[in-house]
């Protein structure tokens, strides 16, 4: 089928790998120029027509650490995303690399929306405008191996790859513009335990008026059931 998205770029960069005493020390640093991401959407005469939902002039991806052959197990010292106004940074383990992926990582996400928001596409842009500087924490841990497993196991009722993953994060922004709606100052926290991700009350204001939202999210079940 033809997809309907599609990312553009080109990238370089170097990476040092060292064998020693059966472990391979990684020291990767990349540069991703010119990224964009595409949706295809239908225009009004039927025709198919690419249309830019993010631009990322310059991405930076790094990553130190190292890989033990005899126990299989990858250790990050330090593994980062950077762009103009987006930083992402994590480290941690991935234990029994080749078979169930124990992933155990933290990091946090440093974002300033005003700068993130120049890259979006017209039509993106169009529809969500946000304002903030923030840092927040985030985690995750369990087996990554579940989720590639998921697709086929059990019925509707069957335990998914989800309840084998922890973790929490988060998000805000200082006042946003949605579909033509403003938006207050919003705190969104989530944390992914046994299946269900439980979200922090949500306190904001919409408009003239004001939301007060608990969302819930089960994913132990097929299909996921979203509460509200």
């Amino acid at each position: 089928e033809r997809p309907s998205y599609h990312v553009m770029g080109t990238f370089e960069g170097r990476t040092h790998l060292i064998e020693h005493d059966s472990v391979i020390s990684l020291d990767l640093d990349t540069t991703v120029t010119k990224l964009v991401f595409a949706d295809l959407e239908t225009l009004p005469n039927q025709q198919l027509h690419w249309v830019a939902l993010w631009r990322e002039p310059e991405l930076r991806v790094i990553g130190k650490g190292s890989y033990d052959i005899a126990t299989d197990q990858l250790q990050m010292e330090n593994a980062a995303v950077e762009a103009d106004g987006l930083t992402l940074n994590v480290h941690g383990s991935l234990a029994q690399l080749s078979t169930t992926q124990l992933i155990d990582i933290k990091g946090e996400l440093d974002y300033d929306w005003a700068i993130v928001g120049q890259r979006m596409g017209d039509s993106l842009k169009n529809k969500v405008q946000l304002t903030g500087k923030q840092k927040r924490p985030l985690a995750l841990k369990g087996s990554l191996a579940s989720l590639a497993n998921a697709g086929g196991r059990g019925d509707a009722g069957g335990a998914l790859g989800a309840v084998d993953i922890a973790g929490n994060a988060a998000v805000g922004w200082d006042s946003a513009v949605i579909e033509g709606l403003n938006i207050g100052a919003t705190d969104i926290s989530a944390r992914l335990e046994k299946g269900v991700c439980q979200f922090s009350p949500i306190e904001t204001t919409v408009a003239d008026g004001k939301l007060h939202l608990t969302p819930q999210v089960l994913f132990d079940r097929k299909p996921a059931l979203l509460l509200l």
